[in-house]
């Protein structure tokens, strides 16, 4: 199994969510590639990241269909790219609206059927199978692929728990016994790119690593990995004061993938097939990038 990308033609790719970790990532990775990209954003501070990472922003107001078309079509763009879902999707589960995510893709779809896009992949996540049916019946020729909790050393949220977690913070965290899947941000990146290559049609696909854990497991083992204390869980009654009761239920519930199909529709391989790897090497990647203090010498003749 290779880990290069082959893809020759170039793909006017236009990307909804690229501000998310993800997005950044997979957007460097295009445009690297030498694939022309548009990223549609909803403030300047967005727009300068887009423009960081080599894309063209695009500045479509989300709820018209019209402007979203208008923007697909003035970028000759042929692939859309909805990483929108994975905004929130990140540790400890962030209960992100499934509502208005639905409301949000339904949008998308009706502007890409008009702009004529030649292939769309939709994200989402492995606990959710709501939008994966609206998507692959729209009438474009389309894949969904849904991750695991994503986590890695560019991720924001994750540097804040680990602050979190240096004063003491206690965590959301549900049931002992609710397992869920992750993938790390790499990774995931990596099964986007292979999508965009192989154009699998009319499949959902989990993108997630080889073994589901418990969250209370994965916040122990990056607790304990920088000689932290593992986090409190938050009782109950704190718990109904902090989240909405369906971000409560997200946290109780399990959410396992079967990667198996995508392995094989995407020619795909987890490089960190659990998540004591990945927290392995998103550590490393940290202490590396800690400023090192110069040391004095003194010279003597």
């Amino acid at each position: 199994m290779t880990n290069e990308i082959t893809t020759a033609v170039k793909q006017s790719v236009f990307i909804v969510g690229a501000n998310s970790a993800l997005g950044r990532e997979v957007t460097r990775r295009l445009v690297a590639a030498g694939h022309p990209v548009t990223a549609a954003v909803t403030s300047s501070a967005a727009a300068k990241f887009v423009r960081e990472d080599g894309a063209t922003p695009a500045f479509p107001d989300l709820a018209r269909v019209g402007e979203i078309r208008s923007a697909m079509q003035a970028m000759e763009a042929e692939i859309v790219l909805n990483l929108t879902p994975q905004i929130g999707n990140q540790i400890p589960q962030a209960g992100v609206s499934i509502d208005a995510q639905q409301r949000e893709v339904s949008t998308l779809l009706e502007a890409a059927h008009t702009a004529a896009i030649k292939y769309l992949i939709h994200t989402g996540q492995v606990w959710d199978h709501s939008g994966a049916s609206t998507v692959l019946s729209a009438g474009i020729p389309a894949c969904v692929l849904r991750f695991g909790y994503l986590y890695g050393a560019q991720d924001d949220a994750l540097g804040a728990l680990r602050d979190g977690l240096k004063l003491g913070r206690p965590i959301p965290l549900g049931s002992e016994d609710a397992t869920v899947s992750y993938i790390t941000i790499a990774d995931a990146a990596e099964a986007i790119m292979r999508a965009l290559d192989a154009r699998p049609q009319g499949v959902a696909l989990d993108i997630v690593d080889d073994h589901a854990a418990t969250p209370a497991d994965f916040l122990r083992y990056f607790a304990e990995g920088q000689g932290l204390t593992p986090p409190g869980r938050l009782p109950r009654f704190a718990l109904r004061a902090l989240l909405r009761p369906d971000a409560i239920d997200q946290l109780d519930a399990a959410a396992h993938g079967d990667n198996t199909s995508a392995k094989q529709a995407l020619d795909w391989q987890p490089r960190f097939t659990d998540y004591r790897a990945g927290i392995d090497d998103l550590l490393l990647t940290w202490r590396a990038a800690q400023t090192v203090s110069p040391v004095a010498v003194t010279v003597t003749e």
